[in-house]
């Protein structure tokens, strides 16, 4: 199939390292205490003042940047975010932003309005109040979340929920595409849990347990993904880059520092309060070093079985092993059972096998239709 505008815009900006794609997290401060959170449980520094945001935002437009997230800990924590937003505004920025939605009322709905915000984020684990909070652990939050993305939709504000698969909500998800269904309101769903941006390994706890997460791939959330692989070709193993971290994505943490991705964490490039964004971004030698990494150089997934199911996440090998190359046992994990799912799909319906190799079912898989869920930009 050809590419998509914003798939061949992409492509473009690897191809000549434009970082269109920019993350900022604007603060680690949150009032929840999810205990998946991948921020670091200890973080020190002052955060970026109003002025160095701006400047980031402004130093990042130069670059080329298209589209912005702003995100934290909870983004509404900043007292300065309507400043922000304004300066993302001028500056012509598609901006999104990432919340858990608490924080959320009229007055805010009409600053977003205001700032043009293109899309709102918000994490939302499940219909079932008890099963929200167990999670969040804090009482009333599911209410707010609940009322939040009332607020926003009515004012038709893009909403998007955002759901990580823990072993608390795994049996949940249906109910939760169901009610995103009933709003008309895309939504992304994630089993991969990851450990924190320091690398600690306590959120990997709280993961589905292995044994379950092949029938957690083949819940109806995930059906244009089993499509999509099953009629995927076998892993190429080439020049071609994992993904954008460092090529076409940045990441700037609340303290200026720079990573190719927000997973990297410790992996840092330089700070913005030390060396201006432009020079960090273009002689960099840690996000050289990430740039060099192609598919061929993954030594261990080439002789594997699950390879074109695979994920494979540099960051969260950084994050594991403190390399960039290694598989780690959650992405193996994971690309089992996406194996063992589509076989499973094969084996319950014929037809789905037939589907897979017809080119309109192809197509449909490709394109992320007729689940509810919305696939991530590949950027």
């Amino acid at each position: 199939m050809p590419m998509t505008p914003l798939q061949a815009i992409s492509q473009k900006a690897r191809a000549l390292n434009v970082p269109i794609s920019a993350h900022i997290d604007t603060t680690y401060r949150c009032n929840f205490i999810c205990e998946h959170c991948i921020l670091p449980s200890q973080f020190g520094g002052t955060e970026l003042s109003t002025v160095e945001v701006v400047k980031v935002l402004e130093d990042l437009a130069a670059l080329g940047t298209l589209f912005l997230t702003l995100s934290g800990g909870e983004v509404f924590l900043r007292k300065d975010l309507d400043d922000i937003l304004a300066a993302a505004d001028r500056l012509r920025f598609c901006t999104k932003l990432y919340t858990h939605g608490n924080f959320i009322d009229e007055a805010r709905v009409a600053m977003l309005l205001a700032r043009h915000v293109s899309e709102v984020q918000i994490s939302f684990y499940s219909i079932d109040p008890c099963v929200h909070e167990k999670i969040t652990r804090v009482p009333g939050s599911h209410a707010k979340s609940l009322h939040a993305i009332d607020l926003l939709v009515a004012a038709g504000v893009r909403v998007v929920l955002a759901c990580p698969v823990t072993r608390y909500n795994f049996g949940s998800t249906k109910e939760l595409t169901d009610f995103a269904k009933s709003r008309k309101i895309p939504i992304k769903i994630s089993p991969q849990i990851q450990p924190t941006y320091s690398g600690e390994l306590h959120t990997l706890s709280v993961a589905t347990p292995s044994c379950e997460l092949p029938n957690v791939y083949l819940e109806p959330w995930n059906e244009s993904t089993l499509y999509a692989l099953a009629k995927a070709p076998a892993a190429k193993f080439d020049d071609s880059a994992n993904c954008g971290a460092a090529r076409s994505t940045v990441y700037i943490n609340p303290i200026g520092d720079v990573q190719g991705c927000a997973l990297m964490g410790g992996l840092s490039a330089g700070n913005v309060r030390q060396r201006p964004l432009a020079d960090i971004w273009r002689s960099s030698d840690v996000l050289k070093q990430i740039r060099e990494i192609a598919r061929k150089d993954r030594e261990d997934c080439k002789r594997c079985e699950n390879a074109k199911y695979c994920s494979f996440c540099m960051a969260n090998s950084w994050q594991v092993t403190k390399t960039l190359l290694s598989p780690t046992a959650s992405m193996c994990e994971q690309s089992n059972a996406k194996r063992l799912a589509v076989e499973e799909h094969k084996r319950r319906l014929p037809i789905f096998a037939a589907m897979a190799d017809d080119p309109v079912g192809r197509q449909r898989g490709e394109n992320g239709e007729g689940d509810g869920t919305e696939p991530e930009p590949d950027l």
